[in-house]
């Protein structure tokens, strides 16, 4: 025999048995039927089911009852001075919503969120009742804030190589791998949107004589993203300075990795973007390019006065106070592009290195 199933996330009352829906008409009756499913499976008093429905007698609200058993083939008893719908809460969408949601966050998966959060198509009906809905109202804002806290993070991938390779070792992130420049610069303009971090490798040819993967470092440090960027390389340049480079393209992390073929040990890599992912990395990178504005002021300086500008030095500190003011609202998105903006004024756009 097929369950009866009871839907109200979708903008009305709804009852299934098997393939069958089960018309339920009028406001008066989905009105009753809601808050029977809501308080499921135990009783309502009779006089509170009288005031919502707007029955002035005891009768006249059997025989509701009585339509509902009859019409719609619910099990609803009389229990004392009430009415109880007998069905498992966990047939009726709402109440599994709302049992979802009041599980402890550390018992939910991601999975289990996005199943929950499915069940909500067009939301409650209107039945002129809103204290109806309250728990499901604070169910839907508890799962939407579960499913930002439990979405697996994205990584974008930049790595001509062993790019699939990586993506296994970090299956536990959606990761999305590019192999050269010309696939990068679609993704430009709205890659905030669709990644949460960057794992880029400094070199995108065979032969590492190539820096092409600066060329992605610095369009993101340079652009309105708040997008934290771990590079990579396997040939580490002669006399190369890691703090000075970090600096630069306001980079969360620089990785050596073990070679460069499907037996590498990319462990390191891992370990990196998984540290990434714990710490408030944003904030981070905010504060070390905060703490860059006096040098990139003093180099701002300078070239103007190689210049022979120095009448426009005053301008120039006005520009710099707007830096550091974006810079203690913490919007690194804006901190970046702004700071561009500045060099580009100042001076070489290489100054940060």
């Amino acid at each position: 025999m097929d369950a009866t199933v009871v839907e109200l996330l979708d903008g009305d009352v709804v009852i299934r048995v098997g393939t069958e829906l089960l018309p339920v008409t009028g406001p008066t009756t989905r009105l009753l039927v809601a808050t029977l499913a809501m308080r499921a499976p135990e009783s309502i008093a009779a006089e509170v089911l009288q005031q919502k429905t707007g029955q002035a007698t005891k009768e006249a609200l059997w025989k509701m009852v009585s339509r509902l058993r009859t019409d719609l083939d619910l099990d609803i008893a009389r229990v004392g001075n009430g009415y109880v719908l007998r069905l498992d809460p966990m047939l009726i969408d709402a109440r599994r919503f709302v049992a979802v949601a009041r599980r402890p966050r550390a018992e939910l998966t991601y999975d289990d969120v996005v199943a929950a959060s499915e069940l909500w198509r067009s939301g409650p009906p209107d039945l002129g009742d809103a204290s109806l809905w309250r728990t499901v109202l604070a169910a839907k804002e508890t799962l939407d804030r579960r499913l930002r806290d439990l979405a697996p993070h994205r990584l974008l991938i930049v790595e001509d190589k062993v790019g699939d390779r990586l993506r296994k070792v970090l299956g536990q992130y959606k990761c999305e791998v590019i192999h050269d420049l010309d696939a990068f610069w679609p993704i430009l303009p709205d890659i905030d949107e669709r990644f949460d971090a960057a794992l880029v490798d400094m070199n995108l040819s065979p032969d590492y004589q190539d820096r092409d993967g600066e060329q992605v470092l610095d369009a993101i440090s340079r652009s309105r993203s708040r997008l934290p960027v771990i590079v990579m390389t396997a040939m580490m340049p002669k006399g190369f300075n890691v703090a000075a480079y970090l600096r630069r393209f306001n980079l969360a992390g620089f990785v050596t990795k073990c070679g460069d073929d499907q037996t590498a040990d990319f462990s390191a890599i891992a370990s990196a973007v998984h540290e990434l992912f714990e710490g408030d990395i944003t904030t981070t990178l905010c504060e070390r390019l905060e703490d860059d504005l006096p040098r990139i002021g003093r180099q701002a300086r300078k070239w103007l006065e190689r210049q022979g500008r120095q009448a426009d030095e005053p301008r120039m500190r006005n520009e710099h106070e707007r830096l550091a003011a974006i810079a203690r609202r913490g919007d690194l998105a804006e901190l970046r592009s702004a700071v561009a903006a500045f060099e580009e004024r100042y001076g070489s756009p290489s100054a940060r290195g």
